[in-house]
């Protein structure tokens, strides 16, 4: 179901600025409101609206869909140009919302799996708890497991990351997309 939504933002006071209004498109609205969204958007903090920030609010958008379940979010935007404002139009694909079911590692043979566990921050999802992951916490994790194993005297760690919705999948990009590809 498509969902549009306008939120006027800076609503042109300042004669310097251009007027523009943002549309939020495709969310899924029991999921998200545009009030959240709007929460998102980085314009004011960056006292900016050209596309190096609305960039940045696709990105942002993004990371917050991740971060509550929405690992496969997509977003993108376009400018529509009129007369007296910009109409900036995010699009979004939330995907299926996903919790982390296991985590899991290989080729460790000197740290135990909870020094492991204990230093990272994506955790598996509880009976009553969901854990949701985005790629910025993996990234994350991977840098904690670097400096855990360089405290450790291991200075030539090499760590990588992989997620997926299917164990089969793991190092494996084209698997991954056939999963993805087909909702799994």
């Amino acid at each position: 179901r498509m969902v549009r939504t306008g939120v006027p933002c800076f609503p042109g006071r300042d004669p310097i600025r251009r007027r523009f209004e943002v549309v939020f498109e495709g969310y899924n609205p029991n999921s998200v409101s545009p009030d959240q969204l709007k929460k998102q958007l980085t314009f004011a903090q960056a006292s900016s609206t050209d596309d190096v920030e609305a960039n940045e609010s696709a990105r942002a958008i993004a990371t917050y869909l991740q971060s509550r379940g929405y690992f496969d979010t997509r977003v993108t935007w376009t400018r529509e140009r009129f007369n007296v404002f910009d109409r900036l139009i995010y699009r979004i694909d939330q995907g299926g919302s996903r919790a982390v079911r296991t985590v899991a590692f290989t080729g460790n043979r000197v740290l135990s799996y909870a020094e492991l566990t204990d230093a990272i921050g994506t955790k598996p999802a509880r009976i009553f708890k969901s854990a949701a992951v985005t790629s910025v916490m993996l990234a994350a994790d991977k840098d904690r497991l670097v400096d855990l194993y360089r405290r450790k005297g291991y200075r030539d760690t090499r760590v990588r990351v992989n997620a997926s919705t299917d164990p089969s999948a793991l190092d494996s990009a084209a698997v991954s997309a056939v999963f993805l590809s087909a909702n799994r």
